[in-house]
């Protein structure tokens, strides 16, 4: 959803479920699905999960020295909820673990983007992820 020239909101969501004699576990929890939580906190053989994020460009002026390296700066706010059960599970909100965040992704012209995640929970400290390549 583009809310100026420059500024959208972005959205996530996914749906993961194994079923047969093989079943796979799914794990939330880390930079890539729940933000704010550390990797695999939530597991089950189902997974649900969804993002909102606010992206705001920061780009450099063309006079800046920093533009021969960066394309530009993005500043970003989340929120990221999602659950992950097992088999027989009754699927209510207690099931749902939501964590906030801010951070900031540094576009260049050499390389992948990248990504620098603060997230926080009602339960926890600030997490802090840097990872490589746009979440969504």
């Amino acid at each position: 959803l583009k809310l100026s020239r420059r500024t959208v909101i972005a959205t996530r969501y996914l749906s993961r479920n194994t079923w047969g004699s093989d079943e796979q576990i799914f794990y939330l929890g880390g930079p890539w699905t729940l933000r704010g939580y550390d990797f695999g906190t939530f597991n089950g053989i189902n997974s649900l999960i969804g993002g909102v994020e606010l992206r705001i460009p920061a780009n450099f002026s063309r006079t800046d020295p920093m533009e021969d390296l960066l394309l530009g700066v993005a500043l970003h706010g989340f929120v990221d909820t999602g659950a992950a059960w097992e088999r027989g599970t009754d699927i209510d909100q207690d099931l749902f673990h939501t964590a906030y965040g801010l951070g900031f992704t540094v576009m260049n012209r050499n390389f992948a983007p990248v990504r620098f995640d603060w997230g926080w929970h009602k339960d926890s400290h600030v997490d802090f992820s840097f990872d490589v390549g746009l979440m969504f």
